[in-house]
């Protein structure tokens, strides 16, 4: 039976989600249990007081980082309905553990199968919300392999301290508005104008898939509309290619009345920054 549970281009069905032939398809693909983006950096480059925010689900990470220091409005999405699972989850085990036991519950959750039996887990499970209920139950039972297992050094843990944790605990109190949808096709299921819009390091997976330059800016370009006056679209990379793509179009932002700058000071060995500013 297909219901409708999610916002977005796609149809959920919880057989689809759980074999391992839809698991080839982009929409049910594999879900990271945690982000290894530097959140907080980004967030230094794009200073907007109680900003309305759309970011890519990012695990969750980022709507996370932007309800904790004031965001007024956030919407989120994602190309596969497993990053929902695994943000309802983070959003849920705000209300019931602990800081040290957060951290131990989403580091378990890249081994749910060997873990499925552990009560923290599955206290968090129970208690999520009814779209997602049932598809991170049923992972936990016969698909753990969906959550992404690199085990990385630059994988960070997150949030960093007990401190950000307690304002994340305070400001968030219900799952975020998620959207499941292509950053492509994102624009047909948005109305609000955001002050900020999250594109994390997806526009490199363009290039990488066989896409090119233009695909970028026509996204870029249905994208814009949305975007408030003074807001700002960031943009990461490890892609050499796509810091030249982008330095090498000032026609186009000119034309946009848009103002591109690529930040030195906060970049880390694997990310780097792109912001993209509408002129007021």
């Amino acid at each position: 039976m297909i219901v409708r549970m999610f916002k977005g281009e796609f149809e959920f069905n919880l057989k689809d989600a759980l074999s391992f032939e839809h698991r080839m398809k982009p929409q049910y693909g594999i879900g990271y249990h945690a982000t290894n983006e530097p959140i907080e950096k980004w967030m230094q480059l794009t200073p907007v007081a109680r900003p309305r925010v759309l970011t890519v689900a990012a695990s969750g990470d980022q709507p996370l980082m932007y309800a904790a220091y004031g965001a007024s409005h956030i919407d989120t999405f994602d190309l596969t309905v497993n990053a929902c699972a695994v943000m309802d989850y983070k959003t849920t085990a705000l209300q019931l553990v602990d800081y040290d036991e957060y951290i131990k519950s989403v580091n378990r959750l890249k081994y749910l199968g060997a873990a499925r039996h552990n009560e923290t887990t599955l206290d968090i499970i129970d208690n999520m919300p009814a779209r997602t209920y049932a598809l991170m139950s049923n992972i936990a039972k016969y698909r753990p392999d969906v959550f992404q297992r690199d085990t990385a050094s630059n994988t960070a843990e997150f949030p960093r301290n007990a401190e950000t944790y307690a304002r994340m605990q305070a400001a968030i109190t219900k799952p975020f508005n998620f959207i499941w949808a292509d950053l492509d096709n994102i624009t047909n299921y948005i109305s609000a104008q955001y002050d900020i819009i999250n594109t994390s390091n997806i526009f490199e997976h363009y290039l990488w898939y066989g896409r090119n330059k233009e695909d970028i800016f026509n996204t870029i370009t249905k994208l814009w509309p949305y975007l408030s006056a003074g807001g700002y679209i960031l943009c990461t990379r490890t892609d050499s290619d796509l810091l030249s793509i982008f330095r090498q179009n000032n026609k186009m932002w000119q034309k946009m009345r848009a103002r591109a700058t690529f930040p030195t000071d906060v970049r880390n060995r694997y990310f780097r920054p792109i912001i993209i500013q509408k002129i007021r």
